[in-house]
């Protein structure tokens, strides 16, 4: 599975960045130059605390939800392979020939009869067969009934 990358809010990182730098710088000029005991002084410092805070907030929820998300993904990938391996076994229980597990796996994945013989190179009629064979060894009618 794909992993997930912080990419997503860069844009609006650095804008950030970008403000909180303009409102720092001027806060130093304020309080170097004297004018610090203004409300002017205070709004801006305030402005300052509460975007840095903001952004290490908005840093914290990206990792922590890239965190989740992978974990999520990783929980998948095992579950796939698991559920992959039991197919893999219900096909030998029902001795499917390596032709019949081929056809049979493109019929989950919901693939059409004419696309599975074009990506087999066989006939339509050669997929119609062995997929019958293959309802027939797994004693089901259709593919709803094998899918089940």
């Amino acid at each position: 599975m794909k992993k997930l990358t912080l990419d997503f809010n860069v844009f609006h990182i650095f804008t950030l960045l970008a403000v909180i730098l303009f409102f720092t710088i001027d806060v130093i000029e304020d309080y170097t130059s004297g004018h610090h005991n203004g409300i002017h002084f205070y709004f801006e410092l305030f402005f300052v605390i509460a975007l840095t805070y903001l952004l290490i907030t908005q840093f914290r929820r990206m990792y922590l939800t890239k965190n989740e998300l992978n974990s999520t993904n990783d929980k998948l990938t095992l579950i796939e392979e698991g559920l992959h391996e039991v197919i893999d076994k219900q096909f030998s229980i029902w001795k499917l020939t390596k032709a019949e597990t081929d056809v049979a796996w493109f019929v989950i994945k919901g693939i059409s009869f004419p696309k599975i013989a074009e990506l087999r190179n066989v006939s339509e009629k050669t997929i119609h067969q062995q997929i019958s064979s293959v309802y027939k060894k797994s004693d089901t009618k259709n593919r709803h009934e094998f899918m089940i």
